[in-house]
């Protein structure tokens, strides 16, 4: 059998793994893609139908600049493939002005999201508990709450995301290798033996981005358990009266109510229509302003 060898292998091709790929491949790099299941699938963390994305990054401002990069790549990948990925709804968060409840990457999470909109002159709004109730009377914040509006924020349609990173991949010459599982990396004297169960893969470089697979690919110190941190999930039912269509809401993250740790919901205009096993939206409603919080199990 011919012995192949590529400049890099990328092995997972979730979100991560085909924009990898595609960008390899438009930079005239010998690049092959290897998944070990179909993408997009039910697999990985790119599975089901959204994932938010706004400009202003909370966890971190060294992260704005990559979120606005992304926001035009994203514009790019449509323009070229025709798909529909990226729908601008708004972004709201609403949370606690000052709040100084230690939470990995979340502590201050609304003051730091507009501070990092105000450093990098994202559009945004601040909104008092009122205006958010006249703008979004869906939702009724505590009155020492307020909300951080990001008209630029939204969604994408994840797996079409994935489906159109290896469709430019593959145009632009990418190989593309599906079911196929990767048993094993090795040391290739200045590359990287890539085995499958078919045969054993030359590469100068390799690319893993195979999710919880990762671990058993790269060995120590990356099979150690990442540092777990308890949270809660916001559960936020509708205001009463409300009808389950979302039609003007934008995406809306609770970041913190009574100093508890919480996650954040994403409800999206995308919603309407969905299974309701699929829904995030609670119905019907409760009383005005109350939020149920379950802890993950």
């Amino acid at each position: 059998m011919t012995k192949r060898h590529y400049d890099v292998v990328v092995i997972g091709l979730g979100a991560m793994g085909s924009a990898s790929l595609w960008h390899l491949a438009r930079s005239g790099v010998s690049v092959l893609g290897i998944d070990r299941f179909s993408p997009p699938h039910n697999q990985g963390s790119t599975h089901g139908e959204t994932r938010i994305t706004r400009r202003a990054i909370g966890e971190g401002e060294a992260l704005v600049p990559l979120a606005l990069r992304s926001h035009q790549l994203w514009r790019q990948i449509e323009t070229e493939t025709g798909a529909d990925l990226l729908h601008e709804t708004g972004s709201l968060i609403i949370g606690r002005p000052g709040d100084n409840v230690a939470r990995p990457g979340r502590t201050g999470f609304v003051d730091r999201s507009i501070a990092a909109a105000r450093h990098f002159n994202i559009e945004h709004q601040v909104l008092s508990a009122a205006e958010i109730i006249a703008r979004f009377p869906n939702f009724t914040p505590q009155d020492e709450e307020i909300g951080y509006f990001e008209p630029g924020g939204g969604y994408l349609h994840v797996e079409a995301c994935v489906e159109a990173n290896l469709k430019l991949a593959r145009r632009h010459g990418a190989t593309i290798e599906l079911g196929t599982k990767v048993l094993e990396l090795g040391d290739d004297g200045g590359g990287v033996k890539i085995m499958t169960g078919n045969e054993t893969i030359h590469a100068g470089q390799v690319v893993v981005s195979a999710g919880p697979w990762a671990p058993g690919l790269l060995g120590a110190p990356f099979d150690e358990p990442a540092q777990a941190h308890p949270a809660g999930d916001a559960l936020v039912r509708n205001r009463a009266g409300s009808p389950p269509d979302m039609v003007a809401v934008p995406g809306v993250h609770v970041a913190s109510r009574r100093g508890r740790n919480r996650l954040f919901l994403w409800l999206s205009q995308h919603q309407r229509g969905v299974d309701e096993n699929r829904r995030r939206i609670l119905w019907p409603p409760i009383r005005p302003g109350r939020h149920r919080t379950r802890r993950n199990r």
